[in-house]
């Protein structure tokens, strides 16, 4: 068996140390933690790890002045900064003070910093890795992927490491669950299949539309057709379990390639075995000692959920429900709805498309009684969450969003909550 890649932690917040400790060591790192930092240097000089994640703020020594105390002690070893601000000029400002190999901002998404540290455990260089995932595919640039702060105070940057924290505790829940039991049955209809549907295309709102599956706790498929193309998500008692695609690059194994997870020859040579041999593609590569089980399920899963993500691009299609039991899947998405939710309109819901869905700028709104327990779900932004503090039960829509300091995020975190039944 390999060896884990050693990663050592020097973390400010404790709370966020130890989720984030929580969470590195599910995905098949060895952490340990150095709570003081005068020490750092001589664990990395004893331990030798794959490489160092520091925070930018930390008692006794910032992070950039530890990063510099590494590198004069002539230590080459692989540095993540994560910084303490949101926004990119922030971020920019920390990199250009700081030794590390690669900056992330305060409210990363974890597997932004897996990516990372998997490269750093091959060899590889972790800018240069940064660069190429920007190069392919600018969305996936670990600043440019979220919307960020456009302020970098303090005070933010505390509530930015909170919502950091609680998305590393719910990706714990989540590589940390037990798989469903059950047989499995292939769900992804056949990419050169053309979808039609019996139903009229109409304009779509994707964001109500699963909310409302969810609150009313339904069981069924719900299928969406646009312009041949198919996507299908089925719901057990409102949570969204399992996402079809008939587009090819929505399918695991082109999700895995250019991930780089796996080569094409190796894909190729295994749909042939799945063919020969009848078995799920999983069972295949594990067979053929390509990844492991839990590595195919969570790409799975993974990419059940981002085929949720893509559907709130779709601004009209047929849509159709079957009252059908969900498939027997081995691998469920285990997102809550609420974070599919404030997710989709984070990437794909425009001022304008969020202001047509709120449609009544006069409209009060008042949390829910229980919007306390059920707002941490959705792993709010910093500006997001400033506006929802707003609700009083007394300010309408559009006061909210001229006294929000930014009125994108308070039209994204209105709508969201919304959607949800979390304001009313």
């Amino acid at each position: 068996m390999a060896e884990k890649p050693k990663v050592v932690l020097v973390i400010g917040d404790p709370l966020f140390a130890q989720a984030l400790f929580k969470f590195l060591s599910a995905r098949s790192f060895d952490v340990t933690m150095v709570k003081q930092p005068s020490t750092c240097v001589d664990v990395i000089q004893e331990l030798k790890p794959a490489a160092v994640v520091v925070s930018q703020l930390l008692s006794g020594m910032d992070g950039p002045a530890l990063t510099r105390k590494i590198r004069e002690a002539h230590l080459t070893v692989p540095i993540v900064m994560i910084a303490a601000v949101s926004s990119q000029a922030a971020v920019g400002d920390v990199t250009r003070v700081a030794s590390a190999d690669s900056v992330l901002p305060a409210n990363f998404l974890p597997e932004s910093l897996v990516a990372l540290l998997r490269r750093a455990g091959a060899g590889e260089s972790l800018e240069t890795r940064r660069k190429e995932i920007v190069r392919r595919d600018p969305k996936k640039d670990d600043t440019a992927q979220i919307r960020v702060a456009k302020a970098a105070a303090s005070p933010e940057a505390a509530t930015a490491f909170g919502g950091a924290r609680r998305a590393l505790e719910l990706e714990h829940e989540i590589s940390t669950a037990k798989p469903l039991k059950g047989a499995p049955q292939p769900v992804e209809p056949s990419p050169q299949t053309v979808a039609k549907s019996s139903t009229p295309t109409t304009p779509i709102d994707p964001a109500y539309l699963i909310s409302r599956a969810f609150s009313d706790n339904v069981t069924g498929a719900l299928r969406f057709v646009s312009g041949g193309a198919e996507r299908g998500i089925y719901f057990s008692v409102g949570r969204p379990i399992v996402a079809t695609s008939n587009l090819p690059e929505e399918r695991i194994g082109q999700i895995l390639i250019r991930k780089g997870r796996i080569t094409p020859r190796e894909l190729e040579a295994a749909l042939l075995q799945v063919e020969r041999k009848k078995k799920r593609l999983a069972q295949i590569m594990v067979e053929m000692g390509v990844m492991t089980v839990r590595d195919h399920d969570e790409e799975l899963a993974e990419q059940y959920a981002e085929r949720i993500l893509a559907l709130f691009s779709w601004r009209e299609a047929s849509v159709e429900f079957t009252p059908t039991p969900p498939p027997e899947e081995l691998v469920k998405i285990l997102l809550p709805p609420e974070r599919l939710v404030a997710e989709g309109l984070r990437r794909h819901y425009d001022p304008a498309r969020l202001q047509a869905a709120l449609w009544d700028p006069n409209r009060v709104l008042r949390l829910a009684a229980d919007a306390n327990t059920r707002v941490p779900f959705l792993v709010l932004e910093p500006l997001e969450t400033a506006a929802l503090i707003l609700i009083d039960g007394r300010r309408t829509v559009s006061e909210i969003c001229a006294q929000a300091p930014s009125r994108t995020e308070a039209l994204r975190a209105l709508y969201a909550t919304m959607c949800l039944g979390i304001t009313a």
